[in-house]
């Protein structure tokens, strides 16, 4: 991909990054990205099965986000051997 191109997709998914709960790194960083590490600081004080619930359902949110991104600039993934013997 064009590195413009490649700047520009990941500047995007910065900016939509940066408006959720969670925070994000990426690793080893943004010019030659590797991954992408989301996390969801918690305190101890007031922690409920809730505020857990919230966490992770943010992450997941944050994951799908990147996932569906990629899958829309790149198209869809062709299935794997094993895959394909169930669709």
């Amino acid at each position: 991909m064009p590195d413009k191109e490649r700047k520009d997709l990941l500047w995007n998914m910065r900016f939509d990054l940066l408006f959720k709960e969670s925070e994000f790194n990426m690793l080893p960083n943004p010019d030659d990205l590797q991954s992408i590490q989301f996390l969801r600081p918690l305190r101890l004080d007031g922690l409920t099965r809730n505020i857990i619930m919230d966490a992770i359902r943010d992450n997941y949110r944050c994951v799908l986000y990147v996932m569906w991104t990629m899958s829309r600039h790149f198209g869809e993934a062709p299935p794997k051997s094993s895959d394909a013997m169930y669709s």
